[in-house]
C-alpha cells in the first residue's frame, strides 16, 4: 500500500467553488479538525491505507450492535457503515469487555445502527447512530461508543449535534423524544468513560448553528491545511506540507 501511494501524483490544490450540498458525519468531524484532509477524503478521494486498529475498531461496534439488537450479521456490515470509528491500539484493554461492564450491557436497545438523511438549510447530512436508549416512554438517550479512551478534541461534538437535531426533527423511527441527552462512551480505558450533553433549546439551536456553519464551509472554495495531532493517523500527511512540518517537530509526541 506503502508504494502504491508514493507512486501517486501530487493532488492539485482546490480551486474554484466545490458543489458540495451534501457530507457525512464523519466528514463534519474531519472538516472540523482539518478542512484539506476533508477536501482529500470527502470532495477529492485519494486512496487510504487499510489499518489494521481501525478494522478492530469496527469490529467493536459490530460486537455491541449484534450485542443491543443484532439486526445486521457481521458478514453484511459494510467496514463504512459506522460514524468516525477510533483506531484500537494494540496494546489496549479490550474495548467489548469494557461494554459488557457499563450500564448499557443489559438494557435493550429502542434503535440501533438507525440511518439519518438531516437536510439543512446549507446542505444535507448523511450518517448512522450507533445506539438509541428509551428507559422511559419519551427519555431518549443517543449513544455514540468510541473504541478509544477520553478525547478532549472539540471537534468531536459536531458528530453528537447531527444527531441531536436529527432526532428532533424526528428521522429517528416515528417519534420525537420529550427529552433527549447525547453521550459519547469511550470503552478504551479501564471502564466505560462517558461524555454526555443535555440537549437543552439552547443547546439544539447552538448545534443547529454549528451545523449550517459546517455546511457552508464544506461547499468551499477554501480548503486550509491545519496541522495538529490528528497528523499522527492521517493518511495523506505525505501531500500536506503544514502536517509533514508539524509531524518533523512533535516526532516523538
Amino acid at each position: 500500500t506503502r508504494l502504491t501511494l508514493e507512486a501517486l501524483p501530487q493532488p492539485a490544490s482546490p480551486t474554484g467553488d466545490v458543489d458540495q450540498t451534501a457530507t457525512s458525519v464523519t466528514g463534519l468531524f474531519t472538516l472540523a479538525g482539518s478542512p484539506q484532509r476533508f477536501y482529500w477524503a470527502e470532495i477529492d478521494p485519494l486512496p487510504r491505507r487499510n489499518s489494521r486498529a481501525m478494522r478492530r475498531g469496527v469490529e467493536v461496534h459490530r460486537m455491541i450492535e449484534l450485542h443491543a439488537l443484532g439486526q445486521i450479521p457481521l458478514w453484511e456490515a459494510a467496514d463504512d457503515i459506522y460514524d468516525s470509528i477510533d483506531p484500537i491500539p494494540t496494546d489496549s484493554a479490550r474495548p467489548f469487555d469494557t461494554f459488557l461492564n457499563s450500564r448499557w450491557a443489559n438494557q435493550r436497545a429502542a434503535y440501533v445502527e438507525v440511518p439519518i438523511d438531516l437536510q439543512l438549510d446549507n446542505g444535507r447530512i448523511r450518517g448512522r447512530i450507533d445506539a438509541v436508549y428509551e428507559d422511559d416512554p419519551g427519555v431518549w438517550e443517543i449513544v455514540d461508543w468510541k473504541s478509544g479512551t477520553v478525547s478532549s478534541d472539540p471537534t468531536r461534538l459536531i458528530q453528537l449535534q447531527a444527531y441531536a437535531v436529527a432526532a428532533m426533527e424526528g428521522l429517528i423511527g416515528d417519534k420525537v423524544p420529550q427529552s433527549l441527552a447525547v453521550t459519547f462512551c469511550y470503552l478504551g480505558g479501564d471502564g466505560a468513560a462517558e461524555v454526555s450533553h443535555e440537549v437543552t433549546p439552547e443547546w439544539l439551536a447552538s448545534a443547529r448553528e454549528d451545523l449550517e456553519a459546517a455546511l457552508a464551509t464544506a461547499s468551499g472554495p477554501e480548503f486550509p491545511q491545519i496541522a495538529g495531532s490528528r497528523c499522527h493517523s492521517c493518511d495523506f500527511t505525505r501531500f500536506c506540507e503544514a502536517g509533514k512540518e508539524w509531524l518533523e517537530v512533535n516526532s516523538s509526541s
